[in-house]
């Protein structure tokens, strides 16, 4: 009984640490700086990279 309720503590402390980062992605075309965009969009969040678009556009990755 000891060793269930102590996993089952363990397990809760584990879970309370762990944070899920949302990332949002959004269309961007041009030379745009990543991290201010970021903060100019979703104030808060940081630049976290870009992904390939078409030919006239692309997305930036803010976490948040």
């Amino acid at each position: 009984m000891k060793k269930m309720l102590v996993s089952l503590l363990t397990l809760c402390a584990v879970a309370g640490n762990v944070s899920a980062a949302e990332v949002r992605y959004f269309a961007v075309s041009g030379n745009v700086d990543g991290a201010s965009y970021c903060q100019a969009v979703w104030p808060g969040s940081q630049y976290a990279g870009v992904r390939m678009g078409n030919a006239s556009y692309y997305f930036i990755a803010c976490q948040g």
